[in-house]
Formats: structure tokens, C-alpha cells, sequence
């Protein structure tokens, strides 16, 4: 399983890519991301193969979080 929950992106210019995201996918589902540009569909991509780290909330896959 995939969670996510109350994930941040902040930008040194102060913007919010990801505000407080919750999302859960089970085991074996498959989600399409989709939306407008500029809505955070690649800084919720990169969160999840952890390209970077989240100013603030949890990422955790099968139980463990990313840095685990």
C-alpha cells in the first residue's frame, strides 16, 4: 500500500506545490494523475519515487516510511 498524508512541497519562493495531499492506493491498484499544468501531478510523482523529501507530512509504502 501507498500513503500519503498531509504531504507538503513548499519552493524557496514561498509557493505551495502540494498543500496537505492525503492519498491512499492499495496494493495492485493502478491511478492516473491528471489535471491542468501546474496543478502537481510531477512533485507528486517525484514525492513518491523520492526524488525529494516533503517539507512536512508522511510517505509510506507497505508500512515503512520513504527514508526507511
Amino acid at each position: 500500500m501507498l500513503r500519503l498524508e498531509k504531504l507538503v512541497k513548499t519552493y524557496r519562493t514561498g509557493d505551495q506545490a502540494l498543500k496537505a495531499v492525503d492519498l491512499t492506493v492499495p496494493k495492485g491498484q493502478v491511478v492516473a494523475l491528471i489535471g491542468p499544468s501546474g496543478a502537481g501531478k510531477s512533485t507528486l510523482g517525484r514525492a513518491i519515487t523520492g526524488a525529494w523529501k516533503p517539507a512536512s507530512g508522511w510517505l509510506r509504502r507497505d508500512g515503512a516510511t520513504l527514508d526507511q
